[in-house]
């Protein structure tokens, strides 16, 4: 039992307008924790649902910057701030003796005549008057309150879970052992990942591994990682890239990623080559999707789920349901002028 559901918040990264929310919903979908969906905006997804949706969201996503309880709201047509206090249930969330500090952020659209560090005083002082026995610290507080500034409205949220500081950072591909230009970047290939909707203690399988960028997220979420690659080199590469981060693989094989020498995974995250900054070993993009995809039908189990990369030319989508596949989720990122790309969820019909 997943408790009692409460309003929650997330704040997420806003480089693409829908792969943080699709990435929050696959992870509570993983969890099998219920869910639903009260409102997204640009940067902010809000659902109804437990607590431990904010736990596990917290562990797995990098495109989620924080998240938490949602306090209280007011339209930000009404003229005072006191009445997102007055509304508010700062009973439960804010104890006698601790400290408490108010943060703010104003998203995109947000009337900028609503200024931020004078919102942060009123309500702190607002706070007080209701909770005397609270505190203000600015520098260490207990709990943080946040003030989210949208184009209709302020919402207030006890902050519960923030990403790591420097957690995107300290993965970025320069940083490795072995650095390849056709890795991805830590945060879309840990989204692709929980689009796979791997539990942790899961096997989940990259079969054009390179030097192991979805290993590596996959991994230090807690799953079992095997990865193939066609290129010897790659796959050493891969290995000393996993051992740096702390990541111990249950397999890396030099192998064709169209004939998999594997019999049963739990979940695949892939960025299949393109046969621009990496080798397609003689094949076209198209065939070489189609053989590793009729591949990956047999492997993987009926509740089971495919997350891949594809340039958006290759059809990957077509080619998919061709060999008997369903289009759970599709998106496109633009990369640069000759590439957009396609991040494709598959499951098996």
């Amino acid at each position: 039992m997943c408790g009692k559901r409460d309003s929650l918040f997330f704040l997420v990264s806003g480089e693409h307008p829908t792969l943080p929310q699709a990435e929050i919903k696959a992870i509570l979908e993983s969890e099998a924790i219920p869910y639903t969906v009260i409102n997204s905006e640009y940067r902010l997804f809000e659902l109804d649902s437990s607590l431990k949706s904010l736990e596990e969201v917290g562990k797995r996503s990098l495109m989620m910057e924080l998240c938490g309880q949602v306090v209280s709201e007011i339209e930000c047509g009404m003229s005072s701030t006191k009445r997102i206090v007055d509304t508010a249930s700062l009973q439960d969330s804010l104890r006698d003796g601790e400290s408490f500090a108010v943060r703010s952020v104003r998203l995109a659209g947000a009337r900028k005549t609503i200024r931020r560090t004078q919102l942060e005083r009123d309500l702190g002082r607002l706070i007080l008057k209701e909770r005397p026995g609270a505190r203000v610290d600015l520098e260490s507080p207990d709990k943080v309150l946040l003030a989210i500034v949208t184009s209709r409205r302020v919402l207030l949220g006890l902050v519960t879970n923030m990403r790591e500081r420097g957690a995107i950072s300290r993965r970025r591909p320069r940083k490795r052992p072995h650095f390849h230009p056709s890795t991805m970047q830590p945060k879309l290939a840990r989204c692709m990942v929980n689009l796979a909707r791997p539990r942790p203690g899961e096997i989940l399988l990259d079969p054009f591994c390179g030097v192991g960028g979805h290993l590596i997220e996959a991994g230090l979420m807690g799953c079992k990682v095997v990865g193939i690659d066609v290129a010897p080199r790659m796959v050493k590469a891969s290995f000393r890239n996993l051992k740096y981060f702390g990541v111990e693989p249950a397999g890396l094989l030099v192998g064709d990623g169209r004939k998999l020498p594997v019999s049963r995974v739990d979940a695949l995250a892939t960025d299949p080559p393109y046969g621009r900054g990496a080798s397609t070993a003689g094949a076209t993009p198209r065939n070489l999707l189609s053989d590793f995809l009729n591949e990956a039908r047999d492997i993987l189990g009926p509740r089971s789920f495919i997350c891949l990369a594809a340039a958006k030319e290759t059809g990957a989508p077509d080619i998919a349901k061709e060999v008997g596949f369903t289009i759970v989720e599709r998106y496109e990122i633009y990369v640069h002028r000759s590439l957009t790309r396609q991040i494709v969820v598959l499951s098996k019909s």
